[in-house]
């Protein structure tokens, strides 16, 4: 019989609740991709929204929307906008797989984020950032048309993320 304690049990345990916990997303790196190349050089993946500051400073999405109602104008509703900077700073986790989209048309990049959010009020724009190992670069044919967000958890659509891995192989 096993025993419970063996460390090659415990790996082959621990990989797989690490990949039940991993998430996959779809993101845009700037208008048209265009942080694309400095992202990928500097290992990095960014948001804009640069004025709401520290985005763990918010408690909600809620107190997100009225934040960027408050900077930016009460004509839009900020859903979107709110759902992904909250994901951003509290749902992106090391491990976490990022496809990186160029319009709804082309996929160009592939990585894996290597740290939490983190607001760094030392860049001039893009300050909100996760540290990212990008293990792909280049321009492929999305399948289908991508999501138009910034920022879109896919780690439900399983047979869409096999099109997307099939892409690099």
């Amino acid at each position: 019989m096993d025993n419970p304690t063996n460390s090659e049990n415990f790996y082959s345990f621990s990989e797989t609740i690490n990949e039940k916990e991993k998430k996959y997303w779809l993101y845009a790196p700037g208008h048209n991709a265009s942080k694309w190349d400095e992202f990928y050089s500097q290992g990095i993946m960014g948001i804009a929204w640069d004025e709401m500051g520290d985005l763990k400073m918010f408690s909600s999405k809620e107190a997100m929307k009225s934040k960027m109602k408050e900077l930016y104008g009460y004509q839009k509703s900020y859903r979107n906008s709110a759902h992904a900077t909250w994901q951003f700073a509290n749902e992106l986790q090391p491990g976490d797989i990022i496809y990186v989209k160029k319009g709804i048309s082309k996929v160009i990049g592939r990585g894996t984020v290597i740290s939490n959010y983190s607001y760094d009020a030392s860049r001039a724009e893009y300050k909100h950032i996760h540290k990212v190992n990008w293990e792909k670069y280049g321009e492929w044919e999305h399948p289908g048309k991508a999501f138009i967000k910034t920022l879109t958890n896919i780690t439900d659509y399983k047979d869409y993320i096999q099109k997307l891995e099939k892409i690099y192989h």
